[in-house]
C-alpha cells in the first residue's frame, strides 16, 4: 500500500484549528474539523471546515458566530440583500446560513478593529 503525501496532514490541519480554539463554523455554528480534499494543484491534503454544513471554514470565536444569529434572527439584519425565501422552503437554511457566514464576517472584523483601536 502507497503512502499518500499530503500538501497539508490531518495533524497539522488540527494543529491549527486548536490553535484557534475555540471556533465554530460561521454558517451554522457547527464544530471545525480537518476535512480530506484535494487543493487546486490537486494534491490531497486537509483543509478545515464543518461536516455539518460541509463548508471550508476556518471558524469564528463562539461569541462572533451568537451576535451574528441574534442579528438575524432577532434585529432581522441581513448582509445580502436578495429576496428571503419562505421559512417552510428547502432553500430557507441555505440562505440563512449565508446570511449568517456573512454577518459572522462581519461582526469579527467590527470586533477586530475596535480592539486595535482602543
Amino acid at each position: 500500500m502507497k503512502n499518500i503525501e499530503y500538501d497539508t496532514t490531518k495533524e497539522l490541519c488540527q494543529k491549527i484549528i486548536d490553535k484557534n480554539n475555540p471556533v465554530v463554523c460561521k454558517s451554522c455554528g457547527g464544530e471545525i474539523n480537518p476535512i480530506e480534499t484535494v487543493n487546486n494543484a490537486n494534491k490531497p491534503t486537509f483543509w478545515s471546515g464543518c461536516l455539518k454544513c460541509m463548508v471550508f471554514d476556518g471558524g469564528v470565536k463562539p461569541i462572533v458566530f451568537e451576535i451574528a444569529k441574534k442579528m438575524f434572527e432577532e434585529r432581522h439584519f441581513r448582509y445580502y440583500k436578495e429576496q428571503e425565501p419562505e421559512k417552510d422552503s428547502d432553500m430557507y437554511e441555505y440562505y440563512k446560513q449565508s446570511q449568517l457566514r456573512g454577518i459572522s464576517g462581519l461582526v469579527y472584523d467590527i470586533i477586530f478593529y475596535y480592539n486595535n483601536l482602543k
